[in-house]
Parts: C-alpha cells; sequence; structure tokens
C-alpha cells in the first residue's frame, strides 16, 4: 500500500507487509525443505525474518532491520549510509539441499553452525559472533569438485578472525588462514596467508595444470572493491600433460542473447543487448550514433609481487619466472592483467631439441590476459658443429615476429640455420639439395620425433626436471641430458654425448 503526501508523489512514504510461507520447497521435483518468510516497511523502517527447515535436517533464522526512507527520493539517494542490524542463527543447516538450485552450483553438501549478529550501515556492516561451515563439498560446473571443506569465522565488531579454510581437491589440497580489522573509514585491513599444495586447476571442465602456492596477502576489503598486495615465497604451476578434448565451450557467446516474449531473459542479458546494439549502432532496432555502455565498477585489483622461485614446468618446459613491480590483476566485467613477467631461467624442447631461454626474455601484459606482447630468446646449442643458433620471437599472438642466426657464424643462411635446429645436422655445400641430402635431413628430422615421443613417456615416469634427447644423422651427434634441482639454486645433472668425439674440441663422452 501506500499513502499520498500532501503535494507530493503517491510512492513518497509506501507501507508494505507481505508474510510468505512454503510448506514444499522442491528443486527439480524434489522436496528439498520448508520456508517462513515475512517483509515490512513503515516509517522508515525495513524488517524481514526468514526461517528455513531442510529435509536433511537442521535449522535456519535470519533477520534484519535497515532503517532508511525506501521511497523513491530515499533509494535514489543511497542506502550506504543506513543503519543496519540483524541476527543469523544456524544449528546443523544441512547445505545439499541447495544443490542444483543455480546452473553453475551442481553440488554443496556440509552443516552450518552459526551465531552471527550485525550492526553497522549498509554499506559498512560489521558482523560479529560465528560461523562454521563443516564437512563441506562443493562441485562447480567447468571449475571443479572440493571436498572436506571446513570454514570458521569468528571475531567482534573490531576483528574478525579467518581461524581456517581447508578443502580438497584431486591429490592437493589447501589452507587459508587470516585476519581483519576494522577500518574507521569502513571496510576492512585483513591480513592472509596462503598456502597450496598440488591443488588442480580446470579450464572449461578440463585438467589445465596442478597449482602449489607460498604466499601471503595484504587487503583493504569493502562492500565495494577489494584492493589486495601479494606477496608470492614460492609458486609452482606444473602444466597437465593430458590431451584436451575438443568440446563445446561452456561459456556462452558474448553475442547471443536470451529472449522470453521477444524481451530479455534478465538484467544481464538486457545489458548485452545493449551493448550489441551500440556496437551495430542500433537502438530499438533503428539506427543511431553508436554508444558505449557505461563499464562496470572493478571489484578486485590485487598487486602481485613475486620476485623468484616461481616455476612452470610441463613435459616440453621447465621455466623459473619473476614477477616484475607493479603487476596487477583486475577483475570486474572482466579479468585484466597489466605489468611485466620476465624469464630468469628455464628450457622448453621442440621436436626432440632443447632450447635454453635466455634471462632478458619477457611477457608482458597490457590488459587482456590471453593477449600478452613476448619478447623471447631462446639458444640452441649443436654440439657437433660447435654452433650456437638464437631464436627470437617478439610480438603478440596476432602479430609475431620471428628471426633466427648464429652470432657466431654470420655465413650460415636463415634456411640453413632452421634446418640444422629441425634436423640436428647442419647442411653447407652442393650436396645441399641433393636427394641425399635431403634424405638424410628427412631422417634426422624422424629421429628427432621419435625421440620426441620417447623423451615425452619417459618424462611422465623419471622424477626428473631436465630430461632431453637430441639426436643427429649419426650416432656419434646424440646427445642425452637428464638432471633435477636439488635446491632452489643446486642443479644436477649428467650429460652423455654417445659415440666418439673429436678430440681436437676437448669434449668428453660423459659430464
Amino acid at each position: 500500500g501506500s499513502r499520498r503526501r500532501q503535494g507530493g508523489w503517491p510512492w513518497g512514504a509506501p507501507r508494505l507487509r507481505a508474510q510468505v510461507g512454503f510448506n514444499d520447497i522442491r528443486i527439480d521435483d524434489i522436496v528439498v525443505g520448508s520456508m517462513d518468510l515475512a517483509l515490512s516497511y513503515r516509517d522508515g523502517r525495513a524488517q524481514g525474518n526468514l526461517d528455513v527447515h531442510t529435509m536433511a535436517g537442521g535449522h535456519g533464522h535470519a533477520d534484519a532491520m535497515v532503517l532508511a526512507d525506501l521511497g523513491y527520493p530515499g533509494i535514489t539517494r543511497g542506502l550506504g549510509q543506513a543503519p543496519l542490524s540483524g541476527h543469523l542463527r544456524a544449528t546443523g543447516f544441512d547445505l545439499t539441499g541447495l544443490s542444483g538450485l543455480t546452473p553453475r552450483l551442481r553440488k554443496v553438501a556440509g552443516k552450518v553452525f552459526a551465531d552471527l549478529e550485525m550492526s553497522g550501515r549498509v554499506g559498512d556492516p560489521r558482523p560479529s559472533g560465528r560461523f562454521e561451515w563443516k564437512d563441506g563439498s562443493l562441485a562447480l560446473v567447468g571449475i571443479g569438485e572440493y571436498r572436506k571443506i571446513h570454514l570458521l569465522v569468528q571475531g567482534d565488531r573490531e576483528v574478525l578472525r579467518l581461524d581456517e579454510l581447508t578443502l580438497e581437491s584431486g591429490a592437493g589440497d589447501a589452507r587459508i588462514t587470516g585476519r581483519g580489522r576494522h577500518r574507521e573509514e569502513g571496510g576492512y585491513d585483513v591480513a592472509t596467508r596462503i598456502r597450496v599444495n598440488k591443488l588442480p586447476l580446470y579450464a572449461e571442465g578440463q585438467p589445465l595444470a596442478t597449482l602449489s602456492l607460498d604466499a601471503q596477502a595484504r587487503s583493504q576489503v569493502t562492500t565495494r572493491q577489494t584492493q589486495a598486495e601479494v606477496a608470492v615465497s614460492a609458486a609452482r604451476l606444473v602444466l597437465s600433460d593430458a590431451k584436451k578434448k575438443q568440446l563445446q565451450k561452456l561459456a556462452r557467446p558474448e553475442d547471443v542473447v536470451l529472449l522470453e516474449d521477444g524481451r530479455p531473459l534478465n538484467a544481464e542479458q538486457k545489458r548485452k543487448l545493449t551493448r550489441i546494439n551500440a556496437k551495430l549502432g542500433l537502438v530499438g532496432g533503428q539506427e543511431s550514433t553508436p554508444t558505449s555502455p557505461a563499464p562496470r565498477p572493478t571489484v578486485v585489483v590485487a598487486t602481485v609481487s613475486a620476485p623468484r622461485d616461481v616455476w612452470i614446468a610441463g613435459e616440453d618446459a621447465n621455466l623459473e619466472l619473476s614477477v616484475q613491480p607493479g603487476f596487477r590483476i583486475e577483475v570486474g566485467e572482466a579479468v585484466q592483467i597489466f605489468g611485466k613477467v620476465t624469464i630468469r631461467r628455464g628450457m622448453v624442447n621442440l621436436l626432440g631439441q632443447r632450447f635454453d631461454l635466455q634471462g632478458e626474455s619477457s611477457v608482458v601484459f597490457g590488459g587482456a590476459p590471453d593477449r600478452p606482447e613476448l619478447d623471447v630468446i631462446a639458444i640452441f646449442n649443436d654440439w657437433q658443429d660447435d654452433i650456437v643458433v638464437e631464436l627470437t620471437v617478439r610480438g603478440t599472438a596476432e602479430d609475431l615476429e620471428i628471426g633466427i642466426r648464429a652470432p657466431a657464424r654470420p655465413d650460415l643462411t636463415e634456411s640453413q640455420l632452421t634446418t640444422l635446429v629441425l634436423t640436428g645436422r647442419l647442411t653447407v655445400g652442393e650436396n645441399t639439395g641433393s636427394a641425399n641430402g635431403r634424405g638424410d635431413q628427412a631422417a634426422s628430422l624422424l629421429g628427432g620425433l621419435v625421440a620426441g615421443q620417447v623423451q615425452k613417456m619417459l618424462a611422465s615416469k623419471l622424477p626428473l626436471d631436465v630430461l632431453t634427447i637430441q639426436t643427429g644423422s649419426e650416432l656419434g651427434t646424440a646427445r642425452v641430458e637428464a638432471g633435477t634441482y636439488v635446491t632452489r639454486r643446486l642443479y644436477v645433472g649428467y650429460v652423455s654425448r654417445l659415440g666418439a668425439m673429436d678430440p681436437a674440441l676437448v669434449q668428453n663422452r660423459n659430464a
């Protein structure tokens, strides 16, 4: 109902009282519980009470009160400064019934115990009490499944403690602890410790890598934005060697809008339609001047510091990275990355050949995470001919510039150097283009491919950081290296050059 003010709008001072009861709450025709909801508003006081009972057991109760003018003038001024009070009580509240509540939430389980009081303002809530989620599990479509979740948060109006957030997934686990102190200007200063051990990561439902991480973070958290400074002590990302399946992407394309009776299905679909019409110069089906929609505010801004001991490993690569000062990640309507990552040391394997990446190599991000700018220098050593080949890759994925040269041998052409890299054999003189020469090149290339497959098979079975097999046209040119990092700064390796070596070059067969 509403009450008309003298000379004012009918909705200037609304009144509301509603009570709704649901005896059987169903998800996919399965009864999961019951709920009673009561709402009221009168004379600048909004109140709500919610009682939920689940079939699996447990009870949850929540009530809240906001002192604010919910008429049109009051809402346009904003509710951030409106006083807030509320309570949350839960006794063994079982979350199983919420499984499938959204398309992304495939499964959720565990019991919640809570005794929380809420005070402060709508724009700066200040909880106190205790909240615990025991024996939890969570499965999100396309992201992964987590089990043995335990979350415990407790504190008062001034200090909140994250005593523990632990979870397991696959063969890995994670543990996060933290402490937050309320700030006079609103929000919390939060200090967090993060430890992750071989936690699997997924992209579109397929295994991407496993992550091990030791980091600390300091954050300023408000209802509008989180600003964090993350210091990484050590990190290791091991890329999955599983062959990716060609599947349809789970995310809906940006140019597909869902409609019902010719209208956008919800606010998100309406925003997508507005963006598409703006790009096409259309509004309401008519041509107009394109306009850019107002961007959504950035929700998270994280500055990352990781000067060393950050590794990316896989069957064809082993790299140590260094994140340069000022590197930051912004999460809003989309994820954006800004900053520079340098390669301290590392190697990659291509066609059975080893390439050592130079320390001055770098990857620079300027926004979209999938469009970095590369500046990479890789070195290939031809031990048979004592030639060092330098390969450079610069630019973005859409506009790459690739160069190849041998600084000590300017007489060699790019074609000769490319053949050397691919086959492990240098071709010079008149026989370069002969049938016999091409046959030797093909044999060397085939040997490199076979060696590459053998290398992948062995690398997956042996506890080694480096395993390379380099082949040539003759047994005497073959080279095998195996090694591991005993500590961050100590590498132990063994190199074998098969066959007789040239004594004039003072080369030994084993090193």
